[in-house]
C-alpha cells in the first residue's frame, strides 16, 4: 500500500487523510448496516408485518362475512314476515304517490304513463314497476320533487333523466324521467 502511495508522489499527511476517509467510510456502512437490525428494518421483520397486516385483513374479512350472515338472517326474517302478512298490508301505488307529489310540488304533468316491467327472475322477491313523467318545473320545485320521492319508504329509482331548459321560459326546466320503483312480490303460492 505504501508503494501505490509512493508512485501517486503522495505526502504522508495526504496517506493519513486518505486512510482516515477509507475508514469513516467503512465506519458508515457498517453503521447502514447495523441500524437496519436496530430499527427492525430487517426482511424478518418485514416479513412479520405483512404477516401482521395478513391476519389483520383475515379478521376484518372474518368480521364482515358475519356482518353479511346477520343480513341475510334479517333479510330473511323481513322475507317471512311479508310473507305472513299477505294482503294486510297496504299496496304500494308509484303511479299514485308520483302524481300526488308533483301536484303538491309543482311539477306539471305533460305525458305520465305507467308500465309494469317484467324482468327474469333475478330477483323474484321483487316486482317492479315504472312510471314514465314528462314534466315542466322550475328548478326549486323539481329538487324537491325528488328529495319527497327519496324520502318514501319503498326503494325508488331513476332509471333515466333528462333535464334541459325549457324553451319559452328561462326559469323552469323541462325534460322526462323513468321512476322505478321495487316492490316486494307476492310468494308464487299466495297468487290466486
Amino acid at each position: 500500500m505504501i508503494e501505490l502511495f509512493n508512485r501517486l508522489n503522495v505526502q504522508p499527511g495526504e496517506r493519513r487523510l486518505v486512510i482516515a476517509v477509507f475508514f469513516a467510510f467503512f465506519l458508515v456502512l457498517n453503521g447502514l448496516w447495523a441500524w437496519r437490525f436496530y430499527t427492525g428494518s430487517t426482511e424478518w421483520n418485514e416479513l412479520q408485518k405483512d404477516l401482521n397486516k395478513a391476519e389483520s385483513e383475515k379478521a376484518d374479512f372474518d368480521q364482515e362475512i358475519d356482518r353479511l350472515e346477520s343480513a341475510k338472517a334479517e333479510w330473511d326474517k323481513y322475507l317471512k314476515d311479508l310473507g305472513a302478512a299477505g294482503k294486510d298490508m297496504p299496496k304500494f301505488d308509484p303511479y299514485r304517490r308520483v302524481r300526488t307529489l308533483k301536484t303538491w310540488r309543482g311539477i306539471n304533468p305533460v305525458n305520465p304513463k305507467r308500465n309494469k316491467i317484467n324482468e327474469e327472475a333475478f330477483f323474484e322477491s321483487f316486482e317492479k314497476q315504472e312510471v314514465r313523467l314528462r314534466f315542466k318545473a322550475k328548478p326549486r320545485d323539481l329538487m324537491l320533487f325528488l328529495r319527497e320521492l327519496a324520502m318514501q319508504q319503498e326503494m325508488i329509482r331513476l332509471s333515466s333523466f333528462t333535464l334541459k331548459p325549457d324553451g319559452r321560459e328561462r326559469k323552469e326546466l323541462s325534460g322526462d324521467m323513468n321512476i322505478i320503483a321495487s316492490l316486494p312480490a307476492e310468494p308464487k303460492g299466495k297468487k290466486n
